[in-house]
């Protein structure tokens, strides 16, 4: 989704449109860089993806790695606050129902993985 929307950002081509094409793709790599990490920290106690199943086996100090590294992945790939640093630049840059599919799918894509992967293992 990352590739395809940075495409959809910078069709018109503008100045402000190619700077914004940047950080956006930079900006989510990253995001997807920690999810990744998370991920892999997961399958290495577990040898397997499914965290609910099988989370006795993950250490205490690994468990709040993988809570930050959630958090910050897709606290990227949502616009939270403190990441939210393509947020201003991609939305106003980009045509209007590419905005909107991205706010509506993308950013809600990601809201979805918070709350599956930071807040279901809270409680």
């Amino acid at each position: 989704m990352t590739v395809i929307s940075y495409f959809l950002v910078v069709f018109e081509t503008e100045k402000d449109n190619e700077k914004a094409g940047l950080i956006y793709i930079v900006m989510t790599h990253i995001g997807a860089a920690f999810l990744m990490i998370a991920f892999i920290i997961m399958f290495a106690y577990t040898k397997s993806f499914d965290i609910f199943g099988s989370s006795d086996s993950i250490p205490a100090v690994s468990k709040n790695l993988m809570f930050v590294f959630f958090l910050i992945g897709f606290g990227v790939k949502a616009g939270v606050v403190p990441v939210h640093i393509w947020l201003p630049y991609a939305h106003p840059a980009a045509p209007s129902n590419v905005s909107a599919l991205m706010s509506g799918i993308m950013i809600k894509t990601a809201i979805y993985g918070i709350i599956r992967f930071i807040l279901w293992n809270i409680t």
